[in-house]
Protein backbone atom coordinates (compact mmCIF):
# COMPACT_ATOMS: atom_id res chain seq x y z
CA UNK A 1 0.00 0.00 0.00
CA UNK A 2 1.21 3.41 -0.57
CA UNK A 3 1.08 5.76 2.43
CA UNK A 4 0.97 9.43 2.41
CA UNK A 5 2.17 9.69 6.13
CA UNK A 6 3.00 7.29 8.99
CA UNK A 7 0.21 5.39 9.79
CA UNK A 8 -2.38 6.89 7.36
CA UNK A 9 -2.83 4.79 3.85
CA UNK A 10 -3.47 6.72 0.35
CA UNK A 11 -7.44 5.90 -0.61
CA UNK A 12 -7.32 6.17 -4.49
CA UNK A 13 -10.99 7.73 -4.26
CA UNK A 14 -11.74 5.33 -1.15
CA UNK A 15 -12.43 2.12 -3.51
CA UNK A 16 -13.37 -0.92 -1.63
CA UNK A 17 -10.48 -2.88 -3.89
CA UNK A 18 -8.07 -0.51 -2.39
CA UNK A 19 -9.06 -1.62 1.22
CA UNK A 20 -9.25 -5.29 -0.15
CA UNK A 21 -5.56 -5.30 -1.54
CA UNK A 22 -3.99 -3.40 2.01
CA UNK A 23 -5.74 -6.30 3.62
CA UNK A 24 -4.35 -9.22 1.44
CA UNK A 25 -0.68 -7.55 1.76
CA UNK A 26 -0.89 -7.37 5.83
CA UNK A 27 -2.17 -10.92 6.00
CA UNK A 28 0.83 -11.53 3.87
CA UNK A 29 3.26 -10.22 6.12
CA UNK A 30 1.74 -11.68 9.32
CA UNK A 31 1.31 -15.10 7.48
CA UNK A 32 5.23 -14.80 6.63
CA UNK A 33 6.55 -13.38 9.81
CA UNK A 34 7.74 -10.28 7.62
CA UNK A 35 8.26 -6.83 8.88
CA UNK A 36 7.48 -3.70 6.60
CA UNK A 37 9.78 -1.07 5.74
CA UNK A 38 9.71 2.11 7.18
CA UNK A 39 7.24 4.21 5.00
CA UNK A 40 9.20 6.02 1.84
CA UNK A 41 9.74 9.93 2.53
CA UNK A 42 8.76 12.12 -0.58
CA UNK A 43 12.05 12.02 -2.46
CA UNK A 44 12.34 8.18 -2.35
CA UNK A 45 8.64 7.40 -3.14
CA UNK A 46 8.40 9.96 -6.14
CA UNK A 47 11.38 7.70 -7.85
CA UNK A 48 10.32 4.46 -7.01
CA UNK A 49 6.75 5.28 -8.54
CA UNK A 50 8.25 6.71 -11.34
CA UNK A 51 10.41 3.36 -12.16
CA UNK A 52 7.04 1.32 -11.54
CA UNK A 53 4.82 2.98 -13.53
CA UNK A 54 6.80 4.77 -16.60
CA UNK A 55 10.02 2.87 -16.22
CA UNK A 56 12.60 5.81 -15.69
CA UNK A 57 13.32 7.95 -13.18
CA UNK A 58 11.87 11.80 -12.98
CA UNK A 59 13.49 14.79 -14.26
CA UNK A 60 15.17 16.85 -11.84
CA UNK A 61 12.36 20.19 -12.45
CA UNK A 62 9.83 17.31 -11.60
CA UNK A 63 11.73 16.39 -8.21
CA UNK A 64 11.85 19.89 -6.97
CA UNK A 65 8.24 20.72 -7.81
CA UNK A 66 7.18 17.60 -5.86
CA UNK A 67 9.32 18.19 -3.23
CA UNK A 68 8.03 21.92 -2.75
CA UNK A 69 4.17 20.90 -3.57
CA UNK A 70 2.41 20.84 0.19
CA UNK A 71 -0.56 19.42 -0.72
CA UNK A 72 -1.93 15.85 1.31
CA UNK A 73 -3.32 14.14 -1.97
CA UNK A 74 -0.07 15.13 -3.95
CA UNK A 75 0.76 11.24 -3.72
CA UNK A 76 -2.43 10.39 -5.22
CA UNK A 77 -2.27 13.47 -8.03
CA UNK A 78 1.42 12.05 -8.97
CA UNK A 79 -0.16 8.50 -8.89
CA UNK A 80 -3.37 9.37 -11.48
CA UNK A 81 -1.19 11.93 -13.39
CA UNK A 82 1.67 9.34 -14.28
CA UNK A 83 -0.85 6.32 -15.21
CA UNK A 84 -2.58 8.94 -17.69
CA UNK A 85 0.91 9.24 -19.74
CA UNK A 86 2.15 7.50 -22.36
CA UNK A 87 5.20 6.57 -20.58
CA UNK A 88 3.20 4.04 -18.46
CA UNK A 89 1.26 2.34 -21.53
CA UNK A 90 4.73 1.79 -23.40
CA UNK A 91 6.57 0.47 -20.15
CA UNK A 92 3.70 -1.77 -19.31
CA UNK A 93 3.02 -2.93 -22.84
CA UNK A 94 6.96 -3.44 -23.01
CA UNK A 95 6.89 -5.41 -19.32
CA UNK A 96 3.62 -7.44 -20.81
CA UNK A 97 5.24 -8.35 -24.13
CA UNK A 98 7.68 -10.37 -22.15
CA UNK A 99 6.05 -11.85 -20.10
CA UNK A 100 3.38 -12.91 -22.86
CA UNK A 101 5.53 -14.58 -25.52
CA UNK A 102 9.48 -13.65 -23.91
CA UNK A 103 12.11 -11.70 -24.93
CA UNK A 104 13.12 -13.33 -27.77
CA UNK A 105 10.17 -13.16 -30.32
CA UNK A 106 9.38 -16.70 -31.39
CA UNK A 107 9.10 -17.84 -35.13
CA UNK A 108 6.27 -16.29 -37.90
CA UNK A 109 5.07 -14.25 -34.22
CA UNK A 110 4.55 -10.44 -34.78
CA UNK A 111 5.67 -8.79 -31.94
CA UNK A 112 5.34 -5.24 -32.85
CA UNK A 113 1.59 -6.28 -33.34
CA UNK A 114 0.86 -7.92 -29.81
CA UNK A 115 2.85 -5.05 -28.38
CA UNK A 116 0.87 -2.27 -29.80
CA UNK A 117 -2.24 -4.01 -28.92
CA UNK A 118 -1.12 -3.93 -25.16
CA UNK A 119 -0.17 -0.36 -25.31
CA UNK A 120 -3.50 0.90 -26.68
CA UNK A 121 -5.61 -1.09 -24.51
CA UNK A 122 -3.75 0.54 -21.20
CA UNK A 123 -3.66 3.68 -22.92
CA UNK A 124 -7.11 3.24 -23.05
CA UNK A 125 -7.23 1.52 -19.41
CA UNK A 126 -9.40 -1.35 -20.82
CA UNK A 127 -10.29 -3.26 -17.60
CA UNK A 128 -8.13 -6.39 -17.01
CA UNK A 129 -10.35 -8.75 -17.26
CA UNK A 130 -11.50 -7.63 -20.45
CA UNK A 131 -7.95 -7.78 -21.93
CA UNK A 132 -7.42 -11.28 -20.15
CA UNK A 133 -10.17 -12.41 -22.30
CA UNK A 134 -9.26 -10.89 -25.26
CA UNK A 135 -5.77 -12.61 -25.51
CA UNK A 136 -7.06 -16.09 -24.81
CA UNK A 137 -10.27 -15.88 -27.14
CA UNK A 138 -8.36 -13.78 -29.88
CA UNK A 139 -9.60 -14.33 -33.29
CA UNK A 140 -8.37 -13.08 -36.72
CA UNK A 141 -5.00 -12.13 -38.52
CA UNK A 142 -2.02 -11.56 -36.83
CA UNK A 143 -1.46 -7.94 -39.08
CA UNK A 144 -4.99 -6.88 -37.77
CA UNK A 145 -5.36 -8.49 -34.39
CA UNK A 146 -2.45 -7.89 -32.53
CA UNK A 147 -3.75 -10.11 -29.42
CA UNK A 148 -3.72 -13.11 -31.17
CA UNK A 149 0.04 -13.32 -31.23
CA UNK A 150 0.13 -14.51 -27.22
CA UNK A 151 -2.05 -18.04 -28.38
CA UNK A 152 0.11 -17.97 -31.06
CA UNK A 153 2.99 -18.62 -29.57
CA UNK A 154 2.02 -20.85 -27.52
CA UNK A 155 -0.23 -23.35 -29.70
CA UNK A 156 2.62 -26.06 -30.21
CA UNK A 157 2.10 -29.58 -28.59
CA UNK A 158 -1.91 -29.57 -28.66
CA UNK A 159 -2.12 -26.09 -26.63
CA UNK A 160 0.22 -27.70 -23.61
CA UNK A 161 2.38 -24.24 -23.53
CA UNK A 162 -1.26 -22.37 -24.21
CA UNK A 163 -2.39 -23.88 -21.38
CA UNK A 164 0.58 -23.80 -18.53
CA UNK A 165 1.23 -19.91 -19.21
CA UNK A 166 -2.86 -18.98 -19.09
CA UNK A 167 -2.67 -20.48 -15.29
CA UNK A 168 0.88 -18.76 -14.68
CA UNK A 169 0.38 -15.15 -15.92
CA UNK A 170 -3.31 -15.16 -15.03
CA UNK A 171 -4.25 -17.68 -12.48
CA UNK A 172 -0.98 -17.01 -10.62
CA UNK A 173 -0.64 -21.04 -10.69
CA UNK A 174 2.26 -23.20 -12.10
CA UNK A 175 0.43 -25.96 -13.88
CA UNK A 176 2.74 -27.74 -15.46
CA UNK A 177 3.25 -30.82 -13.29
CA UNK A 178 -0.44 -31.74 -13.51
CA UNK A 179 -0.30 -32.35 -17.33
CA UNK A 180 0.99 -35.76 -15.91
CA UNK A 181 -0.27 -36.60 -11.82
CA UNK A 182 -2.12 -34.45 -9.99
CA UNK A 183 0.12 -31.54 -7.91
CA UNK A 184 1.99 -32.49 -5.06
CA UNK A 185 1.43 -29.05 -3.47
CA UNK A 186 -1.81 -27.58 -3.67
CA UNK A 187 -5.52 -29.02 -4.75
CA UNK A 188 -4.89 -29.23 -8.69
CA UNK A 189 -6.03 -32.60 -10.53
CA UNK A 190 -4.40 -33.70 -13.55
CA UNK A 191 -7.98 -34.30 -14.90
CA UNK A 192 -8.38 -30.03 -14.77
CA UNK A 193 -5.09 -29.39 -16.73
CA UNK A 194 -6.29 -31.52 -19.26
CA UNK A 195 -10.47 -29.50 -18.81
CA UNK A 196 -8.25 -26.08 -19.20
CA UNK A 197 -6.64 -27.67 -21.91
CA UNK A 198 -9.71 -28.83 -24.04
CA UNK A 199 -10.38 -24.65 -24.28
CA UNK A 200 -7.38 -23.78 -26.61
CA UNK A 201 -7.48 -27.43 -28.15
CA UNK A 202 -10.72 -25.61 -30.14
CA UNK A 203 -8.14 -22.99 -31.34
CA UNK A 204 -6.31 -23.38 -34.81
CA UNK A 205 -4.05 -21.70 -36.65
CA UNK A 206 -4.85 -21.35 -40.41
CA UNK A 207 -2.55 -19.74 -43.29
CA UNK A 208 -4.50 -18.18 -45.95
CA UNK A 209 -4.66 -14.86 -48.16
CA UNK A 210 -4.77 -12.08 -46.96
CA UNK A 211 -8.75 -10.75 -47.42
CA UNK A 212 -7.61 -7.39 -49.01
CA UNK A 213 -4.99 -9.27 -51.05
CA UNK A 214 -2.32 -7.12 -50.01
CA UNK A 215 0.10 -10.25 -48.37
CA UNK A 216 3.10 -10.22 -51.15
CA UNK A 217 4.06 -13.01 -53.26
CA UNK A 218 2.86 -16.55 -52.93
CA UNK A 219 3.08 -15.55 -49.15
CA UNK A 220 0.21 -16.49 -46.83
CA UNK A 221 -1.28 -14.46 -43.95
CA UNK A 222 -1.57 -16.71 -40.35
CA UNK A 223 -5.34 -16.75 -38.83
CA UNK A 224 -6.37 -17.91 -35.54
CA UNK A 225 -9.67 -19.39 -35.69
Amino acid sequence: PVRSRPGMLLKLENEPIVDFIDAEIRRQWVDHRIVPSPVADDQEWFRRIHLDIVGHIPTLAETEAFLAETSEKKRKDCLEKLLRSMDYARNWGSIWTNLLIGRRTPDRIDRKGLRKFLEDSFASNVPWHELVAKLISAEGSQRTNGAVNFLMAHLNEGGVPATSMTAKLFLGTQLQCTQCHNHPFNDWKQNQFWELNSFFQQTAVERKPSADGTTPGQALERYLT
